[in-house]
């Protein structure tokens, strides 16, 4: 039959030529289009051409099934099934976008088949079978089919790289964690070094300290012991010279028989002493240690009446008084 005739038009596009026709509506304005296309752009073309629009014009098409339904087309396989579901197909179109008439005259016939064609009114139809159409519908489908997958790998690929990123960044993220806390121990570690040297050093100083601290004591101990060296080898000096003095009188004034003494004057109450305690002090007195009979008699209780520890200790006192002062002359 007629209607089952194809037309393949230039670049590889196949395009239907039946003799299925419609009554198209347009704003309230019809216009009978014959041999429509089984494309929808094919479909939309001649429609354009029926209404005198240029290709800015955006059209939507519309027809009613045999349930009363509204159907929009939006592809190709929903423009073959309006063209197959009724004989008598009438279109609702909507048009927006450049809507200027570009030309009134009707659009020329479409070449029915078997009909020959000029080269500049159908750009080098062709008729074709039905298989081979089917076949450059499969084919159409086959590079669809392709694109998808090959916009699936893209997306695929895409989703990889991002995770690869996402990888890339939570590692770096880990690994300037993990270098941030190798930089806190490193820093507590030698807070600790430091912490043991400053410790270190402040007992280093003490035990310094220490030393410095026992080698005065044994100093100040020497110099002690050598004035009491001193004092005593002083008393005994003196105690010397004392009786070589006495020596040498006896040799030249002879000691004459004296008369009766009379007894020693006992210790002043004030004192509270007894006469053995007084006779101490008194000794100390005629020593050259002084008149200060309370404070002789002190010095003597201080030391339990050894009177040498009482004339080294009294010795001493000189000798520091001595070394303040200048020398002192004994009486």
């Amino acid at each position: 039959p007629e209607r089952n005739r194809w037309f393949v038009k230039g670049q590889g596009m196949a395009v239907a030529m039946s003799s299925r026709n419609a009554m198209v509506e347009l704003n309230g304005e019809f216009r009978e289009v014959k041999s429509l296309p089984n494309t929808l752009s094919g479909a939309e073309n001649a429609i354009r051409d029926a209404f005198g629009f240029g290709t800015g014009a955006t059209l939507l098409l519309q027809w009613v099934d045999d349930d009363g339904d509204t159907i929009t087309v939006s592809s190709n396989e929903e423009w073959l099934e309006a063209l197959n579901a009724k004989a008598d197909l009438s279109l609702t179109v909507k048009a927006s976008g450049d809507l200027t008439i570009v030309r009134n005259d009707p659009p020329p016939e479409q070449p029915a088949a078997g009909d020959s064609v000029s080269k500049d009114e159908t750009e080098e139809w062709i008729v074709v079978d039905p298989s081979e159409a089917a076949s450059a519908r499969n084919s159409m489908a086959s590079d669809q089919a392709a694109a998808q997958a090959e916009q699936a790998a893209a997306a695929a690929a895409s989703e990889a790289a991002r995770e690869r990123e996402e990888q890339e960044r939570a590692a770096k993220e880990q690994e300037e964690q993990e270098r941030k806390e190798q930089e806190e121990e490193q820093r507590v570690e030698q807070a600790r070094k430091d912490r043991e040297e400053l410790e270190r050093r402040a007992q280093l100083e003490a035990e310094d300290l220490r030393k410095a601290q026992e080698l005065q004591e044994e100093e100040n101990r020497r110099a002690e012991e050598q004035r009491k060296t001193e004092a005593a080898d002083a008393l005994q000096a003196a105690a010397e010279a004392e009786a070589i003095a006495a020596s040498s009188y006896d040799l030249v004034h002879p000691p004459r028989a004296a008369p009766a003494a009379a007894p020693a004057p006992g210790p002043p109450a004030e004192l509270g002493i007894d006469q053995e305690t007084w006779a101490l002090v008194k000794q100390l007195e005629e020593m050259g240690f002084g008149q200060d009979h309370k404070k002789l008699s002190k010095v003597l209780k201080d030391h339990r009446l050894d009177v040498t520890s009482a004339i080294e200790a009294l010795a001493a006192e000189a000798a520091v008084a001595e070394g303040e002062s200048g020398p002192r002359v004994a009486v």
